[in-house]
């Protein structure tokens, strides 16, 4: 794995955005405080009103994302081709956002993209591991998701 192979990856890099996107490792909702009297869309907040809001609901913002209930890679990949970059809040925005991010999702990538080559995968309790999901402050499979793993012949793969 080097530079020139992970740019080959970028498949990879939005079927993570897009996970993200549906289902945000901090799925809970945050608060803030309105620090003074602020009009929005014709509708007052008074200053020292709470407001929350979740990350879950924003992923799947009609308005936002075009068809938000789909599992769809590929609205990642147009990104920096002209087109108005989709927001991605998983790591933050602003000034709080996190500095990791990147490092983050290389190091997803490069896991991913090796468990991919070198393993076939099943899932122990079939479909059912991704269809029945928990939620408290995190989204999960009720079920831990157990995967199996099976070593690829590594002879096939060099030569491939």
């Amino acid at each position: 794995m080097n530079t020139e192979s992970l740019k080959k990856l970028s498949y990879i890099g939005a079927i993570f955005k897009e996970t993200f996107r549906l289902y945000s490792v901090a799925s809970g909702s945050t608060a803030l405080e309105a620090e003074r009297d602020t009009l929005i869309e014709g509708n007052l907040i008074p200053r020292g009103t709470i407001i929350s809001w979740s990350m879950l609901a924003a992923g799947r913002d009609p308005e936002v994302y075009a068809n938000p209930k789909e599992f769809w890679p590929e609205r990642w990949l147009d990104q920096g081709k002209g087109s108005n970059s989709l927001p991605m809040i998983t790591f933050g925005s602003g000034s709080h956002r996190c500095l990791g991010e990147h490092l983050a999702m290389v190091e997803a990538t490069v896991m991913l993209g090796m468990l991919l080559r070198y393993f076939d995968w099943e899932l122990v309790n079939g479909r059912s591991s991704v269809e029945q999901l928990q939620q408290n402050l995190l989204i999960y499979p009720s079920d831990g998701m157990p995967v199996r793993f099976k070593a690829r012949d590594l002879q096939c793969i060099e030569e491939t």
